[in-house]
């Protein structure tokens, strides 16, 4: 603070990137994790090629720079289903988070 550098943390939902055609997988993957792997996979491609356009991101970071005197310490950005989750996984905590996200993601 004492030489006015501003610090903040970016939490992105899913964006349309190239993460899905640059993505890095593993050689190998044991058979025991192949199913829930590819299960994942699918599930994080499809969000991530459904995702908002990146853009939003670039304006967000140009007004925190040029246009805003007060930096909050986090934004979170992203479709509306994503950004909600957070305050909810606080609200309930992170065990039942999370077994609400295995129902939905039909993990067993």
């Amino acid at each position: 603070m004492p030489f006015g550098i501003k610090v903040c943390n970016i939490n992105p939902g899913d964006f349309k990137t190239s993460f899905v055609k640059n993505r890095n997988f593993p050689k190998t993957i044991d058979k025991e994790y192949t199913e829930r792997f590819n299960h994942f996979m699918k599930m994080y491609e499809e969000d991530e090629l459904n995702g908002e356009n990146p853009i939003i991101i670039a304006k967000l970071v140009d007004k925190i720079i040029n246009k805003t005197k007060k930096v909050s310490i986090r934004y979170v950005i992203g479709k509306r289903l994503q950004t909600i989750a957070v305050p909810i996984k606080r609200l309930l905590g992170a065990n039942l988070f999370e077994l609400i996200l295995m129902k939905i993601w039909k993990v067993k």
